[in-house]
């Protein structure tokens, strides 16, 4: 950093700045001062007010020359007239002196006499002593103040050096949002504090607790869904930290510049908000955390807020090498409890701005809210809670508790968008252009001078104004900040606003939304995918067409696909971003210079077609990618076969989910076959993915008379992945688990029970460790092989471990549920189901059929999103529940249940028969049960005589599978309700 002369504080004291500057200087040497234990001394605007300048106390013998020991008063001023100021601040507060305080004066001047002034006034014995501090003594303590010196360097000497160097962690509260004029938006941001902070004390404690407790450099990841209040729990944490004691520096910093890890004294906490939109920037500042000496007495802790756990940033983490230094991520729930969400709500609706001759307060219907709160889970995000006390605060004749969650933050996006309006007409902008600039703000994070001008295009028809003196006119109104038009928040409503602008200009939507993210496509990507998640999954506006304005920006359009396609090859895309991926690989492929490139886009599209639910087109695609492939491989062998190995892999799995389960082996075979090769000449290249695939082929080698094969490749690729760990633990032991997981299932089939224990055991302790040493990354895999294991513990007295390993399994995922919705609410419903099943004790029916709807709940949500993904397990999954149903005594619950399960597999046959007709032959035959049981015989064998013509031809071609079994109990069924029907007498 450049060098502090003594003349830079001497020419900065006649500057305007130095007003406001010196009391914050004064602040953050003091607080960079040991032995400082109480430091009250505002800066900016509150130094304006009466009282003293700023009030200390440092420990006897703790403090040095120019922060006095014990109590001290301060004053300070920057005027020419040095004496005359001190003077006057002297004998103001000389009329009420401190004996026991020592009174201190500061100029950033030079001031010659100020020993003698001072030597005079403490001889007048009025306090306990009397220092001044001058121009040359600031000099002196910025020289022992490294952090205070880069301060003042950068943000009032203007040191280009030291500009490049800064960062402070930062808290910004908004003392000025809650105004009428400000709008809903402003009150609901975390920076409004419109109510206290409340639901999450037990989340707080745990915060303060990991930032004080022990030394050293740690970090972790606070992960919720966006409106679960993370920003607003992490800062309110940072600011009892720094409040309780000024040798602390806590608040929020930015990831683009190195971790300011030196701030405070005592210990800091740094946050870093919206981090997955600056993921290059956190790999390098994880390296920064990774390489930095640990203090052991002094505490640096970095809080991420992510709405993403490990499946985003476990492998960033990975790479920088920063895992030793990593604590577990804290999850924090979606929702608040239902007393909590209570009292926001009534704390929140008195302090909503009202103007003057607004409606009266609304009148709080406990009973409504707690109705509205229970109806659905998005209704219990803190934000929400907020928002319904927001609107039912500007409208108590409609109360937002008789609204669905969509309509309370539309109707917020519908004020704002009023509000915008209003300030357009009143700068002589046309209507709409604050409200569109605004909206496509969120794209991007904020529209600077370029950005506007750009969309200010009149071939673009945003309608906005001319380019010309735009800024000025958009700076009159006052929504620019530091020059820059920024997105509105919280994020949920800036979703709800995009949608709202982009539907009334559909057509033109995917240009304004190109012309938004371009130049910054990283960060936009990453909003995207959150608006895109807001907006669909969280306020169920599937039928927008956001997703495919999103497409439709990108289809053939090359050059733009070059530049977004790096941005879309995470392997877990968030689904509203899945279409847009798809259009880059389709166009990809339309303009492919030649054939290698053409092949990468298909496999791509494949993976990304099979994601969206679109088997069909996802199979057709990876045919081409494997024609391709293998014609390149006939050329070029040693280049393109282990392509086309990868991509026959992939095609066995498109066949499997298709049905076509011959040809999924064949294609997994050819696979192994030539993996077997290519690991013969490289074994170090190629033994893992040859141990991936014998993987996969005992997957596909599922019919009865394969399964002696199945179980052998199963084996080999156990014995590959062992000698592989044995060398490379730490790379190799996951999928070392995951396959033996994978082998106690064939070797269960097998009848080998002692062996499938053996394996499935050894697969939950190896996760099991894995995930106390990284339970971010690992807990997912323990408590699928935990599922296993509850399966695999099927006799009787191995009961109590079988529910045990179930209820571990549930809890793990419903915890990592919270962190991931996305990701693992589908695998916490297949536990919930496999724990339904586990509670078979009549004692436990209820247990079992909570469970059971729980699962029914999660998978009718996700099949309303995703219907070709979710619909055949939530009809597994409404099978489960009609038996639990039947199980408790509800027998037209029960019914209901399966009638749904058959038109939901009927209606899935039709589009796949190989696929689900064994299924709906099987929900049929239920029905058929179900309706005898309901006293229905005649209607039962219809049912009944339908699942047997269904299901023959399978059971023909596998007489001893599952089919087959099948087959025989339908007929056995079929049998007596035709002798019912004729009157023959049954036993």
């Amino acid at each position: 950093m450049a060098e502090i002369a003594l003349n830079h504080i001497t020419r900065w004291a006649g500057e305007k700045d130095s007003q406001d500057g010196l009391p914050e200087l004064v602040h953050r040497l003091i607080r960079e001062t040991p032995g400082i234990r109480r430091l009250y001394l505002p800066t900016g605007d509150a130094t304006r007010y009466r009282g003293w300048d700023g009030l200390a106390t440092a420990v006897e013998g703790g403090g040095n020359i120019r922060l006095p020991a014990g109590e001290s008063a301060w004053e300070m001023g920057v005027t020419a007239d040095i004496k005359g100021k001190a003077d006057e601040d002297y004998d103001k507060r000389s009329t009420a002196p401190l004996p026991d305080t020592t009174f201190v004066f500061v100029t950033p001047r030079q001031w010659p006499g100020g020993k003698a002034w001072a030597d005079a006034r403490r001889a007048e014995g009025l306090w306990r002593d009397v220092r001044v501090l001058d121009g040359g003594d600031l000099h002196q303590w910025l020289a022992d103040s490294p952090r205070a010196a880069l301060w003042f360097a950068a943000k009032h000497l203007g040191l280009a050096e030291a500009k490049a160097d800064w960062s402070d962690p930062v808290i910004a509260w908004d003392d000025d949002a809650l105004r009428v004029e400000t709008g809903p938006l402003a009150w609901l941001t975390w920076t409004a504090r419109l109510t206290p902070l409340l639901g999450r004390e037990d989340e707080k404690r745990a915060l303060l607790d990991w930032a004080r407790t022990g030394g050293g450099v740690r970090f972790r990841f606070l992960v919720g869904e966006g409106g679960s209040g993370k920003t607003r729990l992490a800062h309110e944490v940072a600011f009892e930290l720094a409040a309780s004691d000024p040798l602390w520096a806590a608040g929020r910093v930015e990831a683009d510049t190195p971790f300011p890890l030196d701030a405070g004294l005592r210990g800091c906490l740094l946050l870093v908000d919206y981090p997955e939109e600056r993921r290059d920037a956190v790999r390098e500042r994880l390296r920064q955390l990774a390489a930095a000496p640990g203090d052991p007495a002094r505490p640096v802790r970095v809080l991420f807020l992510s709405r993403r756990g490990a499946d985003l940033w476990q492998d960033v983490v990975d790479e920088a090498r920063a895992v030793t230094r990593q604590d577990p991520d804290i999850p924090l729930p979606e929702g608040l409890p239902a007393d909590d969400a209570w009292a926001l709500f009534r704390a929140a609706v008195p302090r909503v701005p009202r103007a003057a001759d607004g409606p009266p307060p609304a009148l709080l219907d406990e009973a409504a809210f707690r109705e509205w709160f229970a109806r659905m889970p998005v209704n219990q995000r803190p934000l929400l809670v907020t928002a319904a006390a927001v609107e039912t605060a500007l409208n108590p004749d409609h109360p937002a508790v008789r609204l669905s969650a969509d309509m309370v933050i539309d109707a917020l996006a519908r004020r704002e968008a009023e509000r915008l309006h209003n300030l357009t007409r009143l700068h002589g902008l046309p209507r709409r252009a604050l409200s569109r600039l605004s909206a496509l703000a969120a794209v991007r994070g904020s529209l600077d001078e370029p950005a506007i001008e750009r969309l200010a295009a009149p071939a673009l028809g945003l309608d906005v104004g001319p380019a010309p003196g735009l800024i000025d006119r958009l700076t009159d109104t006052g929504c620019l900040k530091a020059g820059a038009l920024p997105a509105p928040q919280p994020d949920i409503v800036a979703a709800a606003l995009l949608v709202r602008e982009l539907s009334d200009r559909p057509a033109k939507a995917p240009e304004w939304l190109w012309t938004a993210l371009d130049g910054r496509e990283a960060e936009a990507i990453d909003r995207l995918g959150r608006l895109t998640w807001d907006a669909e999954v969280v306020l169920g506006l599937h039928k927008s067409g956001f997703t495919g304005w999103l497409a439709a920006m990108v289809q053939g359009r090359p050059d733009r696909c070059e530049r977004l396609e790096p941005l879309l090859l995470e392997v877990t895309l968030p689904h509203g971003l899945l279409p847009l991926s798809a259009a880059v690989y389709r166009t990809q492929i339309e303009g492919a210079p030649d054939d290698e490139a053409r092949a990468r886009a298909a496999s791509n599209l494949s993976v990304r077609l099979s994601a969206l639910g679109d088997g069909p087109g996802a199979l057709a695609t990876i045919w081409d990618a494997v024609a391709i492939y293998r014609r390149l491989a006939a050329q070029t062998p040693a280049r393109f076969e282990p392509d086309l190995a990868l991509s026959l892999n992939n095609l066995s799995n498109r066949l499997s989910n298709a049905g076509e389960g011959a040809e999924a082996l064949a294609a997994s075979r050819e696979a192994v076959e030539l993996y077997r090769r290519l690991a013969a000449h490289s074994p170090a290249r190629f033994e893992p993915v040859l141990a991936a695939s014998l993987n996969n082929l005992s997957v596909q080698l599922s019919n009865p008379g394969e399964r002696a094969k199945a179980l052998a490749a199963s084996r080999e690729a156990v014995e590959l992945y062992r000698r592989l760990a044995a060398h490379s633990p730490a790379r190799f032991e996951p999928v070392l688990a995951a396959s033996l997981n994978n082998l106690s299932l064939w070797l269960a089939d097998a009848g080998e029970g002692a062996a499938a224990l053996a394996a499935i055991w050894e697969a939950v302790e190896l996760y099991r460790r894995l995930a106390a040493q990284a339970p971010a990354r690992f807990e997912s895999n323990l408590a699928a092989s935990l599922n296993n294991l509850s399966v695999q513990l099927s006799n009787p007295g191995e009961r109590a471990k079988a529910l045990a390993a179930s209820r571990e399994a549930v809890a793990i995922r419903r915890r990592l549920a919270a962190l991931a919705p996305a990701r693992f609410e589908p695998v916490l419903a297949a536990s919930l189901n496999n724990l339904s099943v586990q509670l078979s004790n009549p004692g436990e029916r209820a247990k079992a059929l909570a469970a059971s709807r729980e699962a029914v709940a999660i998978r009718r949500r996700l099949a309303a999103l995703a219907p070709a993904r979710f619909e055949p397990v939530l009809a597994a999954s409404l099978n489960n529940l009609s038996l639990r149903l039947s199980d408790a005594g509800e027998g037209a619950g029960a019914l209901a249940a399966i009638r749904e399960t058959v038109e939901l597999y009927r209606r899935l046959a039709a589009q796949s028969p190989a696929r689900f007709e064994p299924d709906l032959a099987r929900s049929l035959y239920v029905l058929a049960l179900r309706l005898d049981e309901a006293g229905a015989p005649d209607d039962a064998l219809p049912c009944a005589e339908e699942a047997e013509r269904l299901c023959a031809p399978y059971a023909a071609a596998v007489p001893g599978g599952p089919a087959g079994r099948l087959h025989r109990a339908i007929l056995g069924e079929l049998a007596r309700l035709r002798a019912k029907a004729a009157g023959v007498a049954e036993g």
